[in-house]
């Protein structure tokens, strides 16, 4: 006979008050992909084993003029970005994601881009096109963990997925794939 559980603490978002980041879902696409209309290729390695810390960074241009009927004050004008998430904690080997992008580490040019997939804390679900930058797969002090970092930087505009979905486990150990949801039940 089974016994079911509950959890002790309540972790699914909440409408209003402080959110954990840990809320926030962070997935990379281990097949290397590039198209934006149509993600259902995708294979996702979720970015959360051993990641300790995921700071975003607008990287905004802005252009800063003054004029004349500004009295000798400038405005800021944002006139693009290039969004960027730092990613760092510990290397864990055999974890799907940290060996894609530790496995790119030498790499240069096209080989170091794939796309990104962020569900936000309030279950919101962005993808876009990034490029692996500034990975370090090992290093620290002699006896601690091995330091793991690097940089996903977006190429162009990111997209929203169409439809109700959910990420749930894929066909291979370790990846996720998006599918819609009927609604009802879910």
């Amino acid at each position: 006979m089974a016994i079911n559980t509950t959890k002790v603490a309540n972790s699914e978002p909440v409408s209003d008050g402080f959110l954990l980041n840990s809320t926030n879902q962070y997935y990379i696409d281990v097949t290397g992909g590039d198209k934006l209309d149509d993600i259902s290729d995708a294979k996702w390695a979720r970015l959360a084993k051993g990641i300790a810390s995921v700071t975003p960074a607008g990287n905004e241009t802005a252009n800063n003029d003054a004029y004349y009927d500004g009295g000798a004050y400038g405005s800021n004008d944002i006139t693009g970005k290039r969004p960027q998430w730092s990613f760092s904690g510990h290397r864990v080997y055999g974890d799907k994601a940290q060996d894609f992008v530790a496995g790119k580490e030498f790499a240069v040019g096209e080989a170091l881009k794939t796309r990104m997939l962020w569900v936000n804390s309030t279950g919101e679900m962005i993808v876009a096109h990034v490029t692996i930058m500034t990975i370090v797969a090992s290093g620290g002090n002699a006896n601690a963990k091995q330091t793991f970092s690097f940089v996903l930087g977006m190429n162009g505009e990111p997209v929203i997925p169409n439809g109700k979905l959910k990420v749930v486990p894929g066909d291979e150990e370790g990846t996720f794939k998006l599918v819609e949801t009927t609604g009802a039940t879910e």
